[in-house]
């Protein structure tokens, strides 16, 4: 199922407005898995820490750590869902971690640092 942001507004904050979308999407979802969600962000000008925390840091970990799948991200969006997933230990969708600048792949929890160790 797909759910389209830019059909709620163009700029996302608020820990309110993130629980009252998850509200939404579960009630959209009708017991179907979280994974079975495509969250389209095309046309989305801005999404805060405390939105994406409450929307999808939460619908993930209400989930089991189950993630929505993503579409049309962008860097900063995916900074920011990056974040709040990996702050929860939960996975990061590959299509959200490819838009990272910076990080090479998906994981779980925090990025590996890239120094290198001494020989």
């Amino acid at each position: 199922m797909k759910y389209r942001l830019a059909d709620f507004g163009r700029i996302f904050s608020t820990r309110d407005r993130g629980a009252e979308m998850r509200r939404d999407a579960l009630d959209r979802l009708s017991g179907a898995p979280v994974d079975s969600l495509t969250i389209d962000l095309d046309d989305v000008l801005s999404v805060s820490y405390s939105f994406v925390d409450e929307y999808i840091g939460e619908l993930a970990q209400m989930s089991g750590g189950r993630t929505p799948s993503f579409a049309n991200v962008s860097p900063l969006a995916a900074r920011t869902i990056s974040r709040s997933l990996s702050n929860r230990g939960l996975e990061v969708p590959p299509e959200v971690a490819a838009q990272v600048p910076g990080r090479a792949r998906a994981g779980r929890g925090r990025q590996a640092s890239a120094r290198t160790e001494p020989a």
